[in-house]
């Protein structure tokens, strides 16, 4: 949510208070706002924001910020174990789980799997 709409410089901080009053759950809110005055961190942390990020926001930054704050990324990476007999079709599984930002174990044996 952007803080200041044509409504008022708070109507998001105000909007965001009557959601959470009136649901007994709301998803996590992200505010994005100009202002780094206190006056609007302290509306929107009274609102029940959950971030309050200061414009401009990276979009890398945004999205690994919402992809904590929902879980789809995990805190450690994934550890796969890979088996196969072929060395190179190993080297590359294994290349390309790793570019994905998961542990790779090789074997080589299945039989030891």
């Amino acid at each position: 949510m952007d803080l200041i709409t044509e409504a008022g410089p708070l109507a998001c901080a105000e909007l965001l208070s009557e959601i959470r009053a009136s649901r007994t759950r709301c998803p996590p809110v992200v505010f994005l706002s100009v202002h780094e005055d206190v006056q609007s961190r302290l509306a929107a942390l009274r609102a029940g924001v959950s971030r309050f990020l200061v414009k401009p926001v990276a979009p890398r930054q945004l999205l690994a910020l919402l992809g904590q704050m929902t879980g789809r990324r995990p805190t450690e990476p994934y550890r796969v174990l890979v088996v196969e007999d072929d060395p190179e079709t190993l080297a590359t599984y294994a290349l390309v789980l790793a570019a994905a930002g998961m542990t790779v174990t090789e074997m080589r044996d299945p039989l030891q799997a």
